[in-house]
């Protein structure tokens, strides 16, 4: 998988190439053992990695999350998952966060949209119907969907990490960041996917 999301972004030429790719969640320390990926990620209605978001997926439209599918190959000790959205074509020092979600059960294999509406009779506020928690994107919302300048296409990866070991959720905050949980997960990385769509606004 990952070396097919590699072949994609070579040869979208047409892309942004001043961009924080390397500062991906999947680059981070944790994954110095994982370096390749483990999880195949697809997402039924916008197609295989590298395809044009619908306008429905994105600010414009809708803003619909769309549904993320992944299927682990064999991974020893597998107890949870996350799963993180970023952009590296933003014009920021480092990728602007999306989404994150966490406390994934490890019998879950994907997330639709209806799983990020609010649960208000959860114990915590970051809860939402899917019965997992979300963190802190930049818009401190639970998910935010694309909209990239116009003209300008931008990757938008969705990066399934899968965990050996629980979190600490006692020692996260109560919605945590990226490097957050970038640190949290060191020594927990069990594998790992992405799925990769593109957005180009007119």
């Amino acid at each position: 998988m990952a070396h097919i999301v590699l072949s994609q972004i070579a040869q979208s030429t047409a892309l942004s190439l001043a961009n924080h790719y390397d500062q991906l969640f999947i680059h981070g320390p944790a994954f110095a053992s994982a370096s390749n990926s483990s999880i195949i990620v697809t997402s039924p209605c916008c197609g295989p990695s590298g395809s044009d978001m619908p306008a429905q997926y994105t600010a414009d439209g809708e803003g619909l999350f769309p549904d993320i599918q992944w299927q682990p190959s064999s991974l020893d000790q597998l107890v949870e998952y996350l799963l993180v959205i970023e952009d590296p074509d933003a014009p920021l020092p480092e990728p602007v966060v999306h989404g994150i979600y966490y406390d994934i059960p490890s019998s879950e294999h994907g997330i639709t949209n209806d799983d990020l509406l609010p649960n208000h009779d959860a114990k915590f506020d970051n809860v939402v119907q899917g019965g997992f928690r979300y963190g802190k994107n930049y818009r401190d919302n639970i998910y935010l969907a694309p909209s990239p300048p116009p003209g300008t296409p931008h990757r938008y990866f969705y990066e399934v990490v899968a965990l050996k070991e629980r979190l600490g959720l006692d020692s996260l905050g109560s919605r945590p960041s990226k490097e957050e949980l970038a640190q949290a997960i060191v020594g927990k990385v069990a594998g790992w996917g992405a799925w990769m769509g593109v957005v180009e606004r007119k």
